[in-house]
C-alpha cells in the first residue's frame, strides 16, 4: 500500500510571500523541470508514496525547495509534525544524487547547542576565530 505524504510544509515561506505580493492578480504557473520532476516522481513512487503532482502537493514542494536552494546556501524547512518535511528533504537529496549531483543532508537541532557552537566565535583577547558546526560543514 502506498503511503500518503501531506504537503503542508512551508519550505519557501519568505519567498512565497514576496512572490505573491509582487504578482498580485497575475496567473503565474509553476515551472516544470522535465528531467528533475520525473526523477522526483520516480523517487517518491520507489519509496512507496502516492505521487501527487497538483500544485501545493509533494512534487511541487520538492521543486519549490529545489528552486530556493538554487539561490541560497541554507534553508529552514518548517511545518507541523507529520507534515512531510523529511519526505521532501530526502526526496530532493535522492533525486539530485540519482541525477549525478551528489547531495548530503546535515540535519541538526539548533536548539540543542549554543549560538557560538552553531556559528563560531571570535576570542576577544587573541582575535582567534573558532569555527562552529555550520562553518565546519561548509568547508
Amino acid at each position: 500500500a502506498a503511503h500518503v505524504c501531506s504537503a503542508s510544509v512551508s519550505c519557501t515561506c519568505l519567498t512565497s510571500v514576496r512572490v505573491s505580493v509582487a504578482t498580485a492578480g497575475m496567473d503565474c504557473p509553476r515551472v516544470r523541470y522535465p528531467q528533475f520532476n520525473d526523477q522526483v516522481e520516480a523517487e517518491l513512487a520507489a519509496a512507496g508514496y502516492q505521487v501527487r503532482t497538483d500544485p501545493g502537493n509533494q512534487v511541487d514542494k520538492v521543486v519549490q525547495l529545489y528552486e530556493v536552494l538554487m539561490t541560497r546556501h541554507t534553508v529552514m524547512v518548517v511545518g507541523q509534525t507529520g507534515g512531510g518535511k523529511s519526505v521532501i528533504l530526502n526526496t530532493l537529496a535522492r533525486a539530485q544524487t540519482t541525477m549525478g549531483r551528489r547531495t548530503t543532508l546535515h540535519v541538526l537541532n539548533p536548539k540543542a547547542i549554543t549560538v557560538a557552537e552553531l556559528y563560531g566565535v571570535l576570542d576577544k583577547d587573541t582575535r582567534d576565530w573558532t569555527d562552529g558546526l555550520l562553518s565546519n560543514m561548509f568547508r
